[in-house]
């Protein structure tokens, strides 16, 4: 049985431009880049939410299909309360309409979801159920998702499975000093070989078996067909999950970010010929490859990211592994990006700017890298 923890209005500091009303019926974030944006109305995203503190709501769901959904995109029976609940003060009783109205979406690719019970807005509930979000955390969203495409500002629509994923596929190649190896192959202590620190041995390695309920799940992983970001880029085909993020350099990098590279999404590649998310198979395996600092790594020879254990690896783990992993980490000392982080807004501009730019044959925006494995320089292809 499905269990969400939902965090009320009362341990939200919202903002002033949303009224109790907007907090309790609205049906959609009013993104100015979705479709039917309102320019009458408030807008849920571009401001900043901020958690009180205090333990979420859990509340117990029936759903016949895994899948967390709004009611305009229920793929089976609607989902509904498993037992009475009381949220600031108003109890909602079993049976009653459980709906996942719309999700907000940060720069980093974390989400939160608007919880609708029995025609009502209730509050927030973060991507993984039993996550505990400490007070004074800040939330900043740029994109939303709803249940129509008319409702989401990148035509992604919110469905979610119950549970997430992250990281590599387990049968992806990894460049180590005694060569590609198996991502599902290495352990804790074996060397890898990072971009800017040469060969450094994996902290902690974990895995996720991960069962898709839908053909429109979220969480599916986005595959790279062999030469989609390049010749031999990658070198064969490439499976990462949705926010897994790729290497990128480029004039249109350097003029967004103010670096030469930057760090995108595989979601945010999606508009690339030959790109897109795996809807038919039933299951994969992700292997999750921790170091004691964000590196660049060579994956089927393209340079991909390591585990980053920020809000959006963790809200997205199980609770066990994500326990495991925190006890290997320093304490006190917080992981800085490798590179800047593009949100997928972003990243899908700037590959779409790309195609236009070939199309006409000029020199294109952006390039992904990659790097051989004596590591000697970026070979750029």
């Amino acid at each position: 049985m499905p269990l969400l923890g939902v965090y009320s209005w009362s341990q939200i500091t919202t903002p002033g431009a949303l009224s109790a009303s907007n907090l309790r019926n609205d049906t959609s974030a009013n993104d100015p880049s979705q479709p039917d944006y309102d320019p009458g109305a408030p807008s849920w995203t571009d401001k900043t939410y901020t958690y009180n503190g205090g333990t979420p709501t859990h509340i117990k769901i029936n759903d016949d299909d895994g899948l967390f959904e709004d009611n305009d995109a229920e793929t089976g029976a609607v989902a509904t309360l498993a037992e009475d609940v009381t949220i600031d003060g108003v109890t909602y009783y079993a049976g009653e309409t459980v709906e996942n109205e719309f999700a907000l979406v940060d720069g980093g690719g974390s989400r939160v979801y608007v919880i609708r019970i029995g025609g009502q807005n209730v509050g927030f509930a973060p991507q993984t159920p039993y996550y505990v979000v400490p007070a004074g955390v800040t939330f900043y969203p740029t994109e939303s998702l709803g249940g129509t495409t008319d409702e989401s500002s990148i035509g992604t629509l919110n469905t979610v499975s119950y549970s997430g994923v992250i990281c590599f596929a387990a049968e992806t190649l990894i460049d180590t000093p005694q060569g590609s190896r198996p991502a599902a192959e290495l352990v804790a202590g074996d060397e890898v070989l990072t971009l800017d620190r040469g060969p450094q041995p994996l902290l902690w390695v974990g895995a996720t078996e991960r069962r898709f309920d839908g053909f429109e799940d979220p969480s599916r992983p986005v595959l790279l067909p062999a030469g989609a970001l390049g010749e031999g880029l990658p070198a064969r085909d490439l499976r990462l999950s949705p926010q897994h993020r790729v290497l990128v350099s480029g004039r249109r990098i350097e003029r967004l970010c103010k670096a030469l590279e930057a760090l995108v999404p595989a979601r945010g590649l999606l508009p690339l010929p030959g790109v897109r998310q795996m809807r038919g198979i039933a299951e994969i395996r992700y292997v999750h490859l921790l170091l004691d600092h964000h590196a660049i790594l060579s994956a089927e020879g393209l340079a991909c990211e390591s585990l980053l254990p920020g809000p959006v690896a963790l809200r997205m783990m199980e609770e066990g592994d994500r326990r495991a992993m925190l006890a290997r980490l320093p304490q006190g000392q917080p992981i800085a990006p490798a590179r800047p982080l593009l949100n997928v807004r972003d990243s899908s501009t700037i590959v779409r700017a790309r195609r236009g730019e070939e199309r006409q044959e000029r020199s294109p925006g952006f390039k992904a890298v990659g790097f051989a494995p004596s590591l000697i320089g970026i070979a750029a292809q």
